[in-house]
């Protein structure tokens, strides 16, 4: 917080000696200081400063639109971001339709550049007519949002598939404020079709888990503004993920079919690793008595030559001496 203030008015003095060198820097260190205090609570100097830094940014897009344009869209929707949290939803909306205009001749030039702060401009400026009671306009601007997501989710996934999540939970919760349920029950339905964590539902289950507290818990989830999805896993993914999964299985199937044999032979023989007991039940297999083939297995054990490079057993069993004399 204080450097974010040193830095402005280090950069005040450089811009009154030098505006045209040194105005964007001055702008990006106000867009800074205004987000810095918005952190802490103080949103009327935050308001301030980003009011500040809006008015160099105009003036600079002014004069050269081709590189400042993008940089007043955002400092802009800083301001109606800052103007909604103070309750001028108002002003925030008129502010929002700005950006939505700016940013609609950006993307319209460059939609592989600006395409995405298109969409969520148009987010933005959806959840600022809901708030101010328009379903019908928010409607209508969410609907718009999801197009640009889908385009953008279809060629890079594992990037905007959360944003076009969240613009389908956004599109679901308007439609379902006008009445339209089955329309906003496919959108909600989308959104979780982008994958959902468990652990971002987990929280939302108020009661025992069956399948009618999931979808309640889903329900909750997905309507949160700051909930995060998962992309999904491509089928490399997938076929990698399986073979761990498969060894893991392998590997404790193992570990604990060694375990159950060293616990019948613990009274007879000292299992130190695997290798050294397969070697010693393999020489033992056949039809004797079971104190026959406990005392074999104990002798061919202890005489078995160690192998080297296999796994060692995970723990060690202590001889019973007493335990293999006859009763």
């Amino acid at each position: 917080m204080a450097v974010s203030q040193e830095a402005v008015e280090f950069y005040r003095g450089l811009t009154a000696a030098q505006p045209e060198a040194f105005t964007p820097d001055l702008a990006m260190s106000l867009t800074i200081l205004a987000n810095c205090l918005s952190a802490i609570g103080r949103l009327e100097a935050a308001l301030t400063a980003a009011q500040e830094a809006v008015e160099l940014r105009r003036g600079l897009a002014a004069a050269r639109p081709e590189a400042f344009t993008a940089e007043l869209a955002t400092s802009l929707n800083t301001l109606a971001i800052f103007l909604s949290d103070l309750g001028r939803r108002e002003e925030a909306l008129a502010v929002a339709q700005e950006v939505l205009e700016l940013r609609r001749g950006l993307a319209a030039a460059r939609p592989e550049a600006f395409a995405p702060d298109l969409a969520v401009s148009l987010s933005n400026l959806a959840n600022f007519l809901s708030a101010l009671g328009r379903p019908e306009k928010a409607q209508e601007a969410a609907q718009e949002a999801v197009v640009p997501y889908r385009g953008l989710a279809a060629a890079r996934p594992e990037v905007f598939n959360t944003g076009l999540a969240a613009s389908l939970t956004n599109l679901a919760n308007c439609l379902s404020a006008l009445g339209d349920r089955e329309n906003a029950l496919a959108a909600a339905q989308e959104a979780v079709d982008r994958l959902i964590s468990p652990q971002f539902v987990t929280p939302y289950v108020t009661s025992n888990k069956n399948d009618r507290n999931d979808a309640e818990a889903i329900c909750e989830a997905i309507g949160r503004p700051s909930l995060r999805f998962v992309p999904p896993k491509s089928s490399e993914q997938l076929a990698i993920q399986a073979v761990h999964r498969i060894r893991q299985r392998l590997v404790s199937d193992r570990t604990r079919l060694v375990n159950r044999i060293r616990g019948l032979l613990a009274e007879h023989v000292i299992a130190r690793d695997i290798s050294r007991l397969r070697h010693a039940l393999a020489g033992s297999v056949s039809k004797r008595s079971s104190f026959a083939l406990c005392s074999d297995a104990s002798v061919r054990y202890a005489e078995a030559p160690r192998p080297q490079g296999d796994l060692p057993c995970p723990a060690s069993i202590r001889p019973n001496s007493a335990a293999c004399l006859p009763a």
